[in-house]
């Protein structure tokens, strides 16, 4: 489980992290952070990918693009006539598809490669067709002479491939580009490729036309001995049957059609008699009130002037009295006077209608007589023509069969004329309109592109590889890390100390003296003695950070200052820790003791008391006095406890568990104000987890880039009664200058050279 952090020290970072979705600055930070951390890889990857791009650049040989544009589509000339009925498909996308595969044949490669003789240009045949690697790889193949046909294949081969044909948008433009070694190579291939494709068209042009040709002669032939004998069966048949034909047709044709427009016409005189003959009886003036004007308007298309005028003066009289009754009252006598004259009009009218009728009548009738007159010629007619019709109808097919025949012939011999005179003067559907010349600048490879990708690409490699290493890398590098993952407050960045640290220490320790009087400490070659000897560098001050924040929390929780070091995995530093811990809080001037409680391996004690006889087992057992087994170190007063050397020691934990470790660290605190204790780590044995009887604060040391996440997150898990008395945790070994590529402030905060004023040294 998480262990959740109780120290008032870094309050906000024991709480739960909020993951709020990263803004820009964030990603910027990241990326910059990235940048700094994983800069040699992208570089080193980057020059790598351009290397071989250079590489690339100067072993491949170079190719020269030309390109020859011809347009497709059926030529007009005005010395051959255009073939009516022949035209052909339209250039679809199609029919353009089938012209580029005309240009890719091999035909056209076969015409090419015998007008330029390719097949004895080295770059089409033997080393020179196998590219770059091909004159390196010749010197392993067995050398067989190829035959004839054998090297026109493989230089046709070599064409199709460097051979490219495209459609230029959607036009009847074709492009034929070719890619050579050298430039007027290209130019000279592209413009022979094209005409290749012409003079192909134009042959099989002329073949079709020639095919054609043989056949419509043939045909003709035939044609004209069809048209000579049915024209004969036309000339023989009128000579039997006596017909004699004036304007295209027979005597006996032309009574008939004159009969029949004349009973026609006839008809259509009954008609119209008939029609006004009903017109004229549907008029009643019987009625004393109706209105002559009324009754009448539908004879106005009659024109009898008689009526017109007597319609006239009705409509003049009844204008009258409307303005005198309208002027001096319906019942005057001017009015009534009107009305008598109104009325004396009205048998006039009923008169002229009458005489109407009657001529109507009678001249319907002598329409009726002479349409039967006519119908009962034109029936005469057709019983006298019966045996000329059938005749007739015999001629007329032996006349469309002859007149289809000549019909025929004529279009015939018309073709067969055209065709000769289009072989006199061959066309092809295709022309050149642009022809290739000879490229200024190879068309591969391309620098410029191929040195940006190698670019681009190496970049790219190398951020991948970068981002492979940090996933791979699942080891603590910020204190935020810490922070976020173990929710304990991260202390202290314990840096790593140079060279140059370790060889001042080392000069120090050799001209101390020898150690007297017995159990004195002496100062060695370890790291920890920087804490003691520089106590103004950085190394000594996030040692004081652990000791306030100790203080601090001793003074919130009230426990005792009985703090122990411990660790995931061995070797992270925590013995060095404690060491140099103790001889801070020593030489600050507080009463400290250093207990090596690490009884599996008790490196500190090596470091400090290799020579101690006796420690804290016989101390524990009663062997031994406290006096008897505790080393001084003189310069700071710090008290060691080690354990002896000669102790081989198996069951640690209830050594740690029992009363008499209980006693002991009880008697400690009522001597020391500080007790601290070099513990064992969590992983490889259990013993950490048997002294939350006796310490009562602990400090989780981490070594920086080396310890997995996953161990120490496994470790505290493992270990949950310590969970509520972590202080905070120490990042130990910390590389200051590595740092600044996974904290965007780190020199900020860690590697400030203004830090100096405040008594700070490297």
């Amino acid at each position: 489980m998480m262990l959740e952090a109780k120290s008032p020290l870094v309050h906000a970072a024991s709480e739960p992290p909020q993951f709020n979705e990263s803004g820009p600055a964030e990603l910027l930070d990241a990326a910059i952070l990235f940048a700094r951390r994983r800069r040699r890889d992208i570089v080193i990857v980057a020059l790598v990918a351009l290397g071989l791009a250079v590489l690339y650049l100067k072993t491949t040989l170079p190719a020269y693009t030309a390109n020859v544009d011809l347009i497709l589509g059926k030529p007009e000339n005005q010395f051959i006539p255009r073939q009516s009925g022949a035209g052909e498909p339209p250039m679809d996308a199609y029919n353009f598809e089938n012209q580029i595969q005309i240009v890719r044949s091999d035909n056209v490669a076969n015409m090419v490669v015998r007008q330029l003789h390719l097949d004895s240009d080295p770059e089409f045949i033997g080393a020179g067709g196998g590219g770059l690697l091909g004159p390196l790889l010749s010197q392993w193949r067995p050398q067989t002479p190829l035959t004839e046909a054998q090297r026109a294949q493989q230089a046709m081969l070599a064409l199709e491939k460097n051979l490219d044909v495209a459609r230029v948008g959607m036009s009847y433009v074709m492009d034929i580009s070719y890619s050579a070694m050298t430039a007027e190579k290209a130019a000279l291939i592209a413009n022979a490729v094209g005409e290749a494709f012409i003079a192909e068209q134009r042959d099989v042009k002329l073949q079709e036309r020639r095919t054609a040709g043989d056949w419509l002669v043939d045909r003709a032939n035939e044609l004209r001995q069809q048209t000579e004998a049915a024209e004969r069966a036309v000339a023989d048949f009128k000579r039997n049957n006596n017909i004699v034909a004036l304007t295209g047709g027979s005597l006996n044709d032309q009574q008939l059609t004159q009969l029949t427009a004349q009973l026609s016409t006839a008809r259509q005189k009954t008609a119209e008699a008939l029609a006004r003959v009903n017109q004229l009886a549907s008029i009643s003036m019987d009625d004393p009130a109706t209105n002559p004007i009324d009754a009448t308007a539908s004879i106005d298309s009659l024109a009898n002037p008689t009526l017109t005028k007597l319609r006239q003066k009705y409509l003049d009289l009844a204008a009258q009295e409307r303005d005198l009754a309208r002027k001096f009252g319906e019942n005057s006598g001017a009015v009534t006077n009107l009305h008598s004259q109104m009325s004396d009009l009205r048998q006039p009218i009923v008169d002229e209608i009458r005489h109407m009728s009657d001529a109507a009548r009678g001249n319907y009738e002598a329409a009726r007589e002479r349409q039967g007159a006519t119908e009962k010629d034109l029936a005469d007619a057709v019983r006298l023509s019966g045996e000329a019709n059938r005749a007739q109808g015999a001629l007329q097919q032996l006349e469309s069969v002859a007149r289809n025949n000549r019909l025929l012939y004529d279009s015939f011999i018309q073709r067969s004329n055209e065709s000769l005179q289009a072989e006199t003067f061959p066309l092809s559907d295709a022309r050149v309109i642009s022809p290739a010349l000879p490229p200024q600048q190879k068309s591969r490879p391309k620098t410029l592109l191929v040195l940006l990708l190698g670019a681009v690409g190496g970049l790219g490699l190398g951020i991948g590889i970068g981002l492979l290493r940090d996933m791979l890398d699942a080891t603590f590098r910020t204190g935020k890390q810490i922070e976020t993952l173990l929710r304990l407050p991260c202390i202290a960045l314990v840096p790593r100390l140079t060279r140059r640290a370790a060889r001042a220490v080392a000069v120090r320790a050799a001209r101390q003296p020898p150690a007297s009087p017995a159990r004195t400490i002496r100062q060695g070659s370890d790291l920890f003695w920087t804490a003691a000897q520089q106590p103004a560098s950085q190394f000594a001050e996030d040692f004081r950070s652990l000791k306030f924040a100790l203080d601090l929390a001793s003074a919130t929780n009230g426990r005792k200052k009985i703090v122990g070091f411990t660790s995931a995995l061995p070797n992270e530093g925590k013995s060095s820790v404690s060491a140099a811990f103790g001889l801070l809080v020593a030489q600050i001037g507080a009463s400290a003791i250093v207990v090596d409680l690490d009884l599996r391996n008790p490196s500190l004690s090596r470091a400090l008391a290799p020579d101690a006889s006796l420690g804290l087992v016989d101390l524990l057992t009663g062997r031994a006095t406290l006096e008897e087994t505790i080393w001084i170190e003189p310069t700071s007063n710090m008290a060691f406890l080690p354990v002896s050397a000669s102790n081989r020691l198996l069951h640690t934990t209830e050594i740690l568990s029992s009363a008499a470790m209980k006693k002991l660290f009880a008697d400690l605190h009522q001597r020391y104000e500080y007790v601290i204790v070099d513990m064992s780590p969590l992983v490889p044995v259990v013993d950490a987890r048997a002294t939350t009887e006796i310490i009562d604060n602990y400090f989780l040391v981490v070594e920086w880039g080396r310890t997995k996440t996953s161990v120490v997150m496994k470790a505290l898990d493992s270990a949950p009664t310590l969970s509520d008395r972590f202080v905070g945790a120490a990042l130990n070994k910390s590389d200051m200058k590595r740092m600044a590529r996974y904290e965007l402030n780190s020199k900020t905060y860690y590697n400030n050279p203004d830090f100096a004023r405040y008594g700070y040294t490297s």
